[in-house]
Order: C-alpha cells, then structure tokens, then sequence
C-alpha cells in the first residue's frame, strides 16, 4: 500500500512542472484524437468519415508547413537595412 501512494505522489508531483505538464496534455489530445480518428473510420456516416479525413488533411498540411511559415515571418522581423545571406538568416532565426 505504501509503495502504491509513493507511486502516485510521485506522479503528482511530477505533473505540476510545465514541461510534464504540457507532454500530459499532449499525449492525451494525440491519443484522444488517433481514438476518434478510428471510431470514425469504422462509422456509417460519410460526413463524419470525410470530416474525420479533412482534418488529419489540414493537421498534416499544417505541420509539414510550419517550419516554412515561421522562417518567413521571422525573417521578416529580422530584417534591417543590411544584407542577410540565407544562411545567416536561417542561423538567426533557427
């Protein structure tokens, strides 16, 4: 019995700092997701199918684009009135 409250004070404690934080909640929103994901792969309905396709659609469109996106405003913010190479530019916003 003790082993088991030391198991979960442990696991307490280890929740309150942000970075666990996060990677909790991140999991459980992807695992939740690939859940639904599944049970709309199996329903009968073609708009919770198509709905369920759309949006792992925009999630992957979204991610593969990301990087591209932040570079490009980034580098928009690190503008001055010199020349930048691409390099050095990648390096400053990298």
């Amino acid at each position: 019995m003790h082993d088991q409250l030391e198991t979960h004070h442990i696991l307490g404690n280890d929740s309150q700092s942000k970075s666990n934080r996060f990677y909790l909640v991140a999991g459980a929103f992807t695992l939740a997701y690939i859940y639904l994901l599944y049970k709309a792969s199996q329903s009968k309905s073609e708009i919770i199918r198509m709905g369920a396709a759309g949006s792992l659609t925009v999630l992957i469109g979204e991610g593969s684009f990301y990087f591209i996106d932040a570079v490009n405003t980034r580098s928009k913010v690190l503008v001055t009135n010199t020349h930048v190479t691409f390099r050095q530019m990648f390096k400053d916003v990298v």
